[in-house]
C-alpha cells in the first residue's frame, strides 16, 4: 500500500476553495525538487480539518481538469467533459468521476495517499 505523504500545509489552503497543490518529488540531490503530478484539494469552510482531495487527471483520456470558479464545475480542455464540485461526471465523453484520494492531517500538514509523483 502507497504511504501517506505531506503535500502542503493546512494553514495555505483557504476554506472553501479550490487549490491545484503541485506534488513534487525530491531528487537525488535534496535541495533541489522537481515538479511532479498535482493534486485538487479544496478545504471545507465549516470544518478546517475536513478536505477534499480529487485527482486533476481526466477520466476520459488523462488531460488535465481545470477548475471554474464561475460555474462551479471541473472542466476538461481537451474534449469538453464536466464534472461537478465533489467530482461526479455532469457532461461530456467520461463516464467516471474523478478519483478522490485519501488524506490525513498530521501536525498541520495534508498528507495524501496516491497520485505518484
Amino acid at each position: 500500500m502507497t504511504p501517506f505523504r505531506p503535500i502542503a500545509a493546512i494553514d495555505s489552503l483557504p476554506p472553501g476553495e479550490w487549490k491545484l497543490v503541485p506534488l513534487t518529488a525530491d531528487t537525488a540531490d535534496a535541495k533541489s525538487k522537481t515538479e511532479g503530478p498535482a493534486v485538487w484539494v479544496q478545504r471545507d469552510r465549516d470544518q478546517p480539518e475536513k478536505f477534499r482531495v480529487l485527482s486533476p487527471i481526466c477520466t476520459h483520456q488523462g488531460c488535465i481538469v481545470k477548475w471554474r470558479a464561475d460555474r462551479s464545475l471541473f472542466v476538461c480542455p481537451c474534449h469538453g467533459g464536466t464534472f461537478d464540485a465533489e467530482g461526479n461526471r455532469k457532461s461530456g465523453p467520461p463516464q467516471s468521476p474523478l478519483a478522490m484520494l485519501d488524506y490525513r492531517v498530521k501536525d498541520g500538514q495534508l498528507l495524501i495517499r496516491g497520485e505518484d509523483g
